[in-house]
């Protein structure tokens, strides 16, 4: 490769081009984390139960609760975004929570391995290893996601909004009233 090119603009400073790089925002990454979770939870409901999606709806619950704070946020999904191995706090006590989390765990491994859900195994009070990571919560996230069909969407489609009805193009008389027109 040859000598690094040298851009000089007015009264800007020199810089070489090797020297730029590409910036990754952290706020950003955060920002598409919480709009993944939110699009999650605004999903119609399934068929048959889906514990990731619980699992999910609560931490979304946990993070927007009236006790979180915008720190307490930004902190939850900085070790998202990081995939920490860190168990999270959702308060979840024993029964049917404690029951979801494995439920989602269980289906999440089967899912990676053999790509099909397992059959319902029903809840098990003597199983004491309960907690999910926020590593754990990234993949539950990411696997809803794609069987949501997220990812097949167009970045174009998936900013569009539906319009709410027709919008008249010039004024019309109905019935003695004026209908306004609005240009699109």
């Amino acid at each position: 490769m040859g000598p690094p090119i040298r851009h000089h603009s007015g009264s800007h400073p020199d810089h070489l081009s090797e020297e730029v790089r590409q910036i990754s925002d952290p706020v950003l990454k955060m920002l598409h984390i919480i709009h993944k979770i939110i699009f999650i939870s605004q999903l119609p409901p399934t068929l048959t139960p889906n514990p990731r999606r619980k699992v999910i709806e609560r931490f979304k619950r946990a993070l927007f609760s009236p006790q979180s704070t915008i720190v307490n946020l930004k902190s939850e999904l900085k070790k998202v975004v990081a995939g920490s191995k860190e168990l999270i706090d959702i308060n979840l006590g024993v029964g049917e929570a404690c029951y979801l989390l494995r439920q989602a765990s269980r289906e999440e491994t089967a899912l990676q391995t053999t790509g099909e859900k397992p059959a319902n195994t029903g809840f098990d009070p003597n199983d004491t290893d309960i907690g999910i990571t926020y590593e754990q919560m990234q993949n539950f996230i990411e696997s809803v996601l794609v069987e949501s069909g997220y990812y097949d969407m167009s970045p174009n489609a998936r900013h569009k909004t539906i319009p709410l009805g027709p919008i008249p193009n010039s004024p019309q008389r109905t019935g003695g009233r004026r209908m306004l027109s609005y240009e699109a």
